[in-house]
């Protein structure tokens, strides 16, 4: 009992943490921070990839209701007037063609590139860099229309990423 007494004593007088423990709590919050933060970053480049398809195939839905009222794509550019892709996209609620207009989730503008066959647009194609910001990237989305479909958005190397700007840039 007095053994018991003399302990309780010396626990109960212990003012703080020795140098040891708090080195060895630095430690194991050190490890743990290691092992979860890239895991969040991971998340975060997925969420912002989704949000970016998501965007896209927004863009491809309005271009294609376009095409099934007008018989042909809307025109590669940023003119406000009929049948380009800037008009078409701002009549639907997007911005485009403007420096106040819609970015991917990087920060980037989207591409619209648009295939023309004998003066008629028959095809268009949407682009955004990804997360790798830059063309010839694994991280490059891509949706393809034309009249007898539309792609899913793709992710995969463009080469050549051409098309007007979303921001209006050249």
């Amino acid at each position: 009992m007095k053994k018991c007494q003399v302990l309780l004593k010396k626990l109960t007088e212990q003012k703080g943490f020795t140098l040891v423990e708090v080195m060895v709590v630095i430690v194991i919050i050190g490890i743990l921070a290691s092992v979860t933060i890239p895991q969040f970053s991971k998340q975060a480049d997925k969420a912002k990839t989704a949000r970016a398809e998501v965007e896209m195939k927004s863009m491809a839905n309005i271009i294609n209701i376009y095409y099934a009222e007008k018989g042909q794509y809307p025109m590669k550019s940023n003119d406000d007037t009929d049948g380009t892709v800037a008009k078409v996209l701002k009549d639907n609620g997007l911005k485009w063609g403007s420096s106040d207009a819609i970015k991917d989730p990087w920060g980037n503008a989207y591409f619209y590139d648009a295939t023309v066959e004998s003066s008629k647009v028959t095809g268009f194609k949407l682009y955004c860099y990804g997360s790798d910001q830059a063309t010839d990237k694994e991280s490059n989305i891509t949706i393809s229309g034309n009249k007898d479909s539309v792609t899913a958005p793709t992710t995969g190397k463009v080469t050549t990423i051409t098309g007007v700007k979303s921001d209006g840039s050249t």
